[in-house]
């Protein structure tokens, strides 16, 4: 399922919280063309479940003897074999063994929620990482519970989250339970939320990356293990959606996961994306050749519009650079027409001691991060005017980020930094980055990668932190268990296995990379931050196809901006100004302050409840 919408009553005007749920059913038609699938009413509430844009749904399982009902966003996986479409049998494992054990049988990409109608208590049981987006709003008339933060926004009095804003305008991320609005809280990951009489009245946290048995399995386990549980989830993947496409790179995260669904017996259709004389582009077909995979190459469109943006804000609420999901939306709509489920490799680089490097020389340590660190060289990157709020509503983002990860247990003692770093990792960037593109793409069609499910995910966060670094344990497995794609060169040059006095000689290009990341990472520690490259080089830049737009020119004109009480007029306006000329430095901030504008522009359309 694409989306829902929960509205909990709070018992002191149940006519009112009905008023507020037909509303929120007008606004998901206005806001994002969509019509519920299916509807349910009780004493307590109301519930919606709303298709994807390729037709797929799930209906609202319902216990008609103790009126119990259970509703599924994502793509979920029990641990007795149920998976996602038979949610009536999720409802009964509930009503046998409770919400606590129930999310702890659960694994994938997802959200649940429960409404007990016996004890009066409506439970949302979100996946490990909080991957599955899904928000609440506190109003008078209740609880409101949906997977669009943009949806329960008050058209009329909404204020912005100032911290929220200059996340997003300054890193395109926004970080904790923060939304554009202050009135709208994301749910945490792994985390049991527990609604009564319209109020939230606990949060119970039920998986954490320091409960796990940290520095377990040695290199030949851990490979043993990983490869064992990936081709397991590939085959429950496979059974749930026969005709699934994968994503197939030049990297290791996307040509583990396409070799595991081979080891499970299955081929499976791969696709990449990008420039034609590009690394990924020539490897995957290499592999893909190899393997006697169907593969395909997306060009990526060249033409931005208005209308295209507005059509990736219906599924990504302004959390996500309008401009680069125009993109992926595009490509995702061209592939949903032939396949049933997108897969790919995210999470795959947490076997690999993903951003480790900034724990030199002390990684592996039972130490506390060195926040500030962490947040100057891995989190407040890229380039991003740092004054365009008003100063009032500023904040220092390093400070900022560096208490963010101080506050996601990056401050913890007693644990290896390398699990600290996990940690901080899957709950901030990978929460909050990779789950905004997957929620967004999740609307459109099935959306997951088999490294997410807990069976994998632990397997890795449990492999002992000198077989991760270099990727050890990854290369291992390949080697082991798909030698003919551990010997093709990855898109740096070199095999993806380990290196041996035998095989050194393929390694040379090795020299080369690790060069340019060294130069790279003593930029960065001299406060050097270099832009972005577009994969794109030779099309016109967004920049010069928008501010064409009349549109685009009325949406900026900062005399209208629906933002500017958050900016500061005179960096504002010089932000602009530059924007039009060559070699402006914030293309990609000026992308994310479009988007913001779009946002408010949509919400300020509806008629006030």
């Amino acid at each position: 399922m694409g989306n829902f919408l929960v509205v909990i009553s709070s018992h002191s005007d149940p006519a009112a919280a009905s008023d507020r749920f037909q509303y929120l059913l007008d606004t998901a038609f206005a806001l994002k063309g969509q019509r519920p699938f299916q509807t349910r009413e009780t004493h307590a509430g109301f519930s919606a479940t709303f298709p994807r844009r390729n037709g797929s749904a799930c209906a609202i399982a319902v216990d008609e003897q103790s009126g119990n009902w259970l509703l599924t966003s994502g793509s979920w996986f029990h641990a007795s074999g149920l998976a996602s479409r038979e949610e009536m049998g999720l409802l009964r494992r509930y009503q046998e063994v409770g919400a606590e054990r129930l999310a702890q049988e659960l694994e994938g990409f997802f959200v649940v929620v429960i409404g007990d109608m016996e004890q009066g208590i409506t439970y949302a049981i979100t996946d490990l990482v909080g991957s599955c987006h899904a928000f609440w709003s506190q109003t008078p008339e209740g609880i409101s519970v949906s997977g669009s933060s943009l949806l329960l926004a008050n058209p009329r009095d909404y204020k912005l989250d100032g911290v929220a804003c200059q996340e997003f305008l300054d890193l395109g991320v926004i970080y904790e339970a923060r939304t554009l609005f202050n009135n709208v809280r994301k749910l945490r990951p792994a985390s049991i939320y527990r609604f009564e009489k319209g109020a939230v009245s606990s949060v119970h946290q039920y998986w954490c990356v320091n409960q796990l048995r940290l520095e377990t399995y040695d290199g030949d386990e851990g490979a043993e293990a990983l490869w064992s549980k990936l081709c397991q989830a590939a085959s429950r993947v496979t059974k749930l959606y026969p005709r699934p496409i994968c994503d197939l790179t030049g990297g290791y995260d996307s040509r583990a996961l396409v070799s595991a669904f081979l080891g499970a017996g299955f081929a499976p259709s791969t696709v990449v994306s990008g420039p034609a004389q590009g690394g990924d582009v020539r490897v995957s077909s290499e592999l893909a050749k190899s393997a006697g995979l169907e593969h395909r190459h997306v060009q990526e469109g060249a033409n931005v519009t208005t209308d295209g943006l507005r059509r990736a804000l219906q599924v990504t609420d302004g959390e996500y650079d309008a401009v680069e999901y125009h993109r992926i939306l595009n490509i995702h709509l061209g592939l949903s027409s032939e396949f049933e489920a997108s897969c790919n490799g995210s999470f795959g680089e947490v076997a690999r001691g993903f951003w480790w490097e900034v724990l030199w020389p002390h990684t592996g340590v039972k130490r506390p991060l060195d926040v500030l660190a962490v947040a100057r060289l891995r989190y407040a990157t890229g380039k991003f005017h740092s004054r365009l709020l008003v100063r009032e509503a500023r904040v220092d983002m390093v400070v900022h980020l560096s208490e963010v990860i101080q506050r996601t247990g990056g401050s913890q003692h007693g644990i290896p930094n390398t699990s600290l770093m996990d940690q901080v990792y899957l709950w901030m960037r990978m929460q909050r980055w990779q789950g905004r593109i997957a929620s967004s793409t999740n609307q459109i069609w099935p959306c997951l990668s088999p490294f997410l499910l807990r069976s994998v995910l632990e397997v890795m966060l449990e492999t002992q932190a000198k077989f991760r670094r270099r990727s050890l344990v990854i290369r291992m497995m390949l080697k082991r268990f798909y030698p003919a794609w551990a010997v093709i060169p990855l898109e740096h040059g070199y095999p993806a296995m380990p290196a041996n006095w035998k095989n050194l000689h393929r390694f040379y290009p090795i020299a080369e990379y690790y060069g340019r990341k060294i130069k790279s990472r003593i930029a960065r520690k001299a406060g050097i931050r270099s832009a972005p490259m577009s994969n794109t080089p030779d099309l016109p830049s967004p920049l010069e196809q928008l501010w064409g737009d009349e549109q685009v020119r009325i949406l900026l004109d900062p005399k209208h901006m629906r933002s500017a009480t958050l900016l500061d007029a005179e960096a504002l306006a010089g932000f602009l100004k530059r924007s039009h000329e060559k070699g402006f430095e914030y293309t990609e901030q000026w992308c994310r302050l479009l988007t913001l504008e779009l946002a408010l522009d949509s919400i300020s359309r509806l008629p006030a409840k």
